[in-house]
């Protein structure tokens, strides 16, 4: 029911932004990645990095559902 999903940006090779979302709200991280395979490291930066404000993950992320919350 509470399944997560997640979108990530590369704002540059070693640096992601991740959304993680579900059907009650949603957040964004920050954070550094070695910049080898994002498909295999954005996983860390869901987990430790460090979350962004909503006017920051917002403009990355447009198309993630604007009914959902934010997770403070």
């Amino acid at each position: 029911m509470n399944d997560r999903s997640y979108r990530y940006y590369a704002l540059d090779r070693h640096v992601l932004l991740v959304a993680v979302y579900n059907e009650i709200d949603w957040s964004c991280y920050i954070g550094a990645v070695p910049g080898v395979c994002h498909a295999e490291e954005y996983m860390s930066v869901a987990e430790s990095g460090s979350k962004v404000s909503h006017w920051m993950a917002r403009p990355y992320f447009s198309d993630i559902d604007n009914s959902l919350p934010w997770r403070d």
